[in-house]
């Protein structure tokens, strides 16, 4: 008898058992997280792209002012003319 108790212990009763794969759905939140880190990339991309732009068109106002500075007289090197002289 000790071998028959021993086989009925060694032998697992069966257990439940899982769904089938097809009626297994991520459901609500499923769709929405990965939604929202969809939504979120994108915003952070356009204000990406907005920062990098205004970047770009300080550095080309700086550009254009230093290019004016140059070829423009030194301050002091001419004598702007006075209107209440008359000439």
């Amino acid at each position: 008898m000790p071998l028959v108790d021993l086989l009925r212990a060694a032998t697992p009763s069966p257990g439940p058992t899982p769904p089938p794969d097809d009626l297994v759905t991520p459901g609500p939140l499923g769709f929405l997280i990965p939604l929202a880190v969809a939504v979120l990339a994108i915003l952070l991309i356009l204000d990406m792209v907005r920062r990098v732009r205004r970047t770009q068109a300080r550095e080309r106002a700086r550009e254009r002012i230093a290019a004016e500075l140059a070829t423009s007289p030194e301050v002091g090197e001419t004598e702007p003319e006075d209107p209440r002289s008359g000439r």
